[in-house]
């Protein structure tokens, strides 16, 4: 199942490996775009995917931002980090169960010693599943690092209260 969750990332993994690769001198100020999820083909994005997954049409309504900050300094090593903030009410229409989840904190996307990293820290439950920090590696995936409370799998949440 936390592979299945991993899709949300693959997004942000791809952006990172091109940002990794570009920019301008170091030192400059990071550039910062903010990305609202109150948006109706996102929400139609994820309702679908969780159709799928869950195995019954669930409709979703997303509300928050995605602040991201690109970092062209390479002294630091840190490429990005994605500020968020978001609220997710899931619903099976056809029972009228409802369920929510809430979601805050930053993901750092970093490189060291010539691997990449995404740090992930705050209630990050449709992501790594954790309150707390992970790190990941992103060129295997492994979990580095852990520490907090586990949630549970997102997809797996959404469909047990809806289903």
């Amino acid at each position: 199942m936390r592979l299945r969750t991993t899709r949300f990332l693959c997004a942000g993994a791809a952006l990172f490996a091109v940002l990794a690769l570009a920019g301008p001198a170091a030192g400059a100020q990071p550039s910062r775009e903010v990305f609202d999820l109150d948006s109706p083909v996102f929400e139609a994005d994820v309702a679908a995917f969780l159709t799928e997954e869950c195995g019954t049409e669930i409709e979703a309504d997303l509300e928050g931002r995605i602040t991201v900050l690109v970092f062209e300094d390479a002294v630091s090593g840190v490429v990005e980090r994605d500020i968020y903030e978001a609220k997710y009410t899931f619903t099976n229409p056809e029972t009228g169960a409802v369920f929510s989840l809430h979601d805050a904190g930053p993901d750092t996307w970093f490189v060291r010693d010539g691997t990449r990293f995404l740090a992930s820290s705050g209630r990050s439950t449709t992501g790594t599943g954790v309150i707390g920090r992970v790190v990941r590696d992103l060129a295997t995936g492994e979990r580095v690092f852990e520490a907090g409370k586990p949630t549970g799998d997102f997809v797996e949440r959404v469909c047990d209260a809806l289903t």
